[in-house]
């Protein structure tokens, strides 16, 4: 699996304007997206949240990290979506806003409605 975000024209200047929403000042910022398999002691993941996630900012490095936990089901969800119509089709998906929200609101706390992150699958022999 490969979570990334999307270059499309419209998807790039949605990802500038949020991080410029983020006000972070003059630093050139970065941001790591970790998607975990399992969540250890996240207590504030409640077992009916489809997305999970949890975030910090290193200041002196200027990077936002995320850690992010999506269930089986949504796992499966987005698979199937694939299948049926590649990563487009995956931005359509039914927790893709959850997903979404998961990185941006660490980013700059608001979440676009303009499609941003794509996911692709790679069969494995």
């Amino acid at each position: 699996v490969k979570m990334g975000f999307l270059s499309s024209v419209e998807a790039a200047a949605t990802i500038q304007e949020y991080w410029s929403l983020a006000g972070r000042g003059s630093a050139n910022w970065g941001m790591v997206v970790l998607v975990r398999k399992q969540i250890d002691d996240w207590y504030l993941c409640a077992s009916t949240a489809s997305t999970c996630y949890t975030s910090s900012i290193d200041y002196g490095q200027a990077v936002v990290f995320v850690d992010i936990y999506l269930r089986d089901y949504v796992w499966k969800s987005l698979l199937n979506d694939y299948l049926a119509g590649g990563i487009t089709r995956t931005t359509t998906n039914y927790y893709y806003t959850a997903i979404q929200k998961a990185v941006f609101e660490p980013m700059s706390d608001q979440v676009p409605s303009t499609p941003c992150i794509g996911f692709s699958f790679e069969r494995v022999y």
